[in-house]
């Protein structure tokens, strides 16, 4: 929040956000082939998101001496921000307007591209 962010109010059920990767893991194993595209969430990623996990520094201290130092959070974000990081100004121009109409359009017309041949088989 100290960078300008919004804190997520939403919580969604684990078990729903692991199905919703499973169907993009398929989706890009039928269509992966044709059209290459990372999927927007694999169930591995889910997992390691879900699960909690629990670090020790204790080998760094034994065997590099290392010792961490001590920030505060009004220190980390500061720095953060001196660096650049947090929400960028976003503009909505006409030609995003355009562009995303007509990626619309584009996916209407080959999804009732596809329908119709699939309709008119089964009938």
């Amino acid at each position: 929040e100290g960078l300008g962010y919004k804190f997520p109010t939403c919580r969604l059920p684990l078990s729903l956000v692991y199905s919703f990767a499973f169907l993009t893991e398929i989706v890009h194993f039928l269509v992966g082939h044709v059209y290459n595209f990372q999927p927007l969430l694999t169930r591995t990623e889910v997992y390691k998101t879900g699960v909690t996990h629990y670090f020790s520094m204790e080998k760094a201290r034994r065997e590099l001496g290392y010792e961490p130092q001590q920030y505060s959070l009004n220190e980390v974000v500061e720095w953060f921000r001196s660096r650049g990081c947090g929400p960028k100004p976003r503009t909505y121009t006409i030609m995003h307007l355009v562009r995303d109409g007509g990626l619309f359009l584009l996916l209407i017309a080959v999804m009732v591209s596809w329908l119709l041949p699939a309709v008119t088989f089964s009938l």
